[in-house]
């Protein structure tokens, strides 16, 4: 007696555990999820690309150096296309069903995202479709296959990347790749600052001392507010672009941003290396609801300002946060 109880027990529990899994991944009683599987690559592929409603990027690969189209000539955010082509390395489908009904109930007619993977003697497309109605997974279709399958939502976000966000926004790499003994990275040490203006009837020029101090040079000499010099030593690790507003130069683009006559133009000398930026006017995009993507955004309490920026040597502009750029406010006497 006591066995039977325990096996009825156990069925009412597999009962519960099946109709639980088919109200979680919307399925019917027509349909059945297989156990989860991977796509395997030995190699990782040559290119991805990955279309969706608003845009299409493409990403290259070459000698471990990753390109993307539109971008070739600016720096690129190489983590980010790793881990593109990481996760098509080693795909995972978590559960695999036949569908009862068209594929427009998954999202899958027109789906979100499509995904086309290039490999040396193969290719992958993958649709992703609706999220479940648990919302851990999405579901996904290779294209020339009939079954369904299901992705762990936490796999699929980073194809959902806004394609700007595919260019390195980091303007001026600033840490050095040193660390001190404790394991710290150490910063870059600033030998010569100058910034130029409008409000200011000359330059500031700024040259560290010694002891790697900064002090104004020429024949007029002042002392700089504490807040200042904080800013010009720690300023440059905030220079983070918001997003990129083209990365294509014309004489236009270049009058209609304001880097003719700009608001501020500014330049260190960091180590050995010198890191020069133009600060244009305000960015005339769309307001958003939310701050970032280059948009000059409001909410109930702040107004969320942008500036076009264009760094010495690479054709483009970007838009960056009024936070991000200290040099317009900063007092010098």
């Amino acid at each position: 007696m006591k066995n039977i109880k325990i096996i009825i027990s156990t069925s009412v529990l597999v009962i519960v555990f099946f109709i639980s899994a088919m109200f979680l991944f919307g399925l019917t009683k027509n349909q059945s999820v297989s156990v989860q599987y991977y796509y395997f690559h030995e190699q990782y592929p040559l290119k991805v690309t990955i279309q969706s409603e608003d845009s299409l990027t493409q990403i290259c690969r070459q000698d471990d150096v990753f390109k993307v189209n539109e971008f070739e000539n600016v720096p690129i955010n190489q983590i980010f296309c790793s881990e593109i082509f990481r996760l098509m390395k080693q795909l995972e489908i978590k559960g695999v069903f036949k569908p009862d009904h068209d594929l427009q109930g998954y999202g899958l007619s027109e789906p979100r995202v499509r995904i086309k993977a290039d490999f040396d003697d193969h290719s992958l497309v993958l649709r992703i479709g609706n999220i479940t109605p648990d919302g851990t997974a999405c579901y996904c279709l290779e294209e020339g296959k009939k079954e369904i399958g299901l992705i762990p939502a936490a796999k699929i976000d980073p194809f959902f990347r806004e394609h700007f966000r595919y260019a390195n926004l980091n303007l001026i790499p600033y840490m050095a790749k040193v660390s001190d003994e404790n394991g710290n990275l150490m910063k870059g040490k600033i030998k010569k600052c100058v910034i130029k203006r409008r409000d200011l009837a000359s330059p500031i020029e700024l040259i560290a001392d010694q002891n790697g101090k900064l002090k104004t040079s020429g024949s007029e000499k002042f002392k700089i507010p504490e807040e200042t010099m904080f800013q010009l030593e720690n300023g440059l690790p905030l220079l983070t672009a918001s997003s990129i507003y083209t990365p294509h130069l014309s004489d236009e683009i270049i009058e209609l941003c304001g880097m003719r006559n700009p608001q501020a133009e500014v330049t260190y000398v960091i180590d050995d290396k010198t890191y020069s930026f133009k600060i244009g006017c305000v960015s005339n995009l769309p307001k958003t609801s939310q701050p970032g993507g280059g948009h000059a955004a409001e909410n109930k309490n702040f107004i969320y300002r942008s500036y076009y920026v264009m760094m010495d040597g690479i054709p483009a502009i970007y838009t960056a946060a009024e936070s991000s750029l200290p040099w317009l406010g900063m007092r010098f006497k």
